[in-house]
């Protein structure tokens, strides 16, 4: 069995920094540092920047999806079929 560390790191700038904001903050960087092995990150703006596109893109592909009508979306093959 091995166990590889993965640390994400969230500094407060100004001493009115909630903990719950620091704590998310950190949360967001330890995930960014899940993707890759034994990894330690710094949170950066730009981890937040790319959970709201995910969060925007699955809200869009949830409202294209109309429950109950089972619509099937045909489209060409991208390559050689195997």
């Amino acid at each position: 069995m091995f166990v590889s560390p993965s640390i994400g790191i969230a500094l407060s700038e100004t001493p009115e920094n909630r903990a719950e904001g620091v704590l998310r903050r950190g949360d967001l960087a330890m995930y960014a540092a899940k993707r890759g092995k034994a990894e330690c990150q710094v949170y950066s703006p730009r981890m937040e920047a790319r959970v709201a596109e995910r969060m925007d893109l699955e809200r869009d592909l949830r409202r294209a999806i109309v429950p109950g009508e089972g619509t099937l979306v045909e489209r060409e093959p991208l390559g050689e079929p195997v």
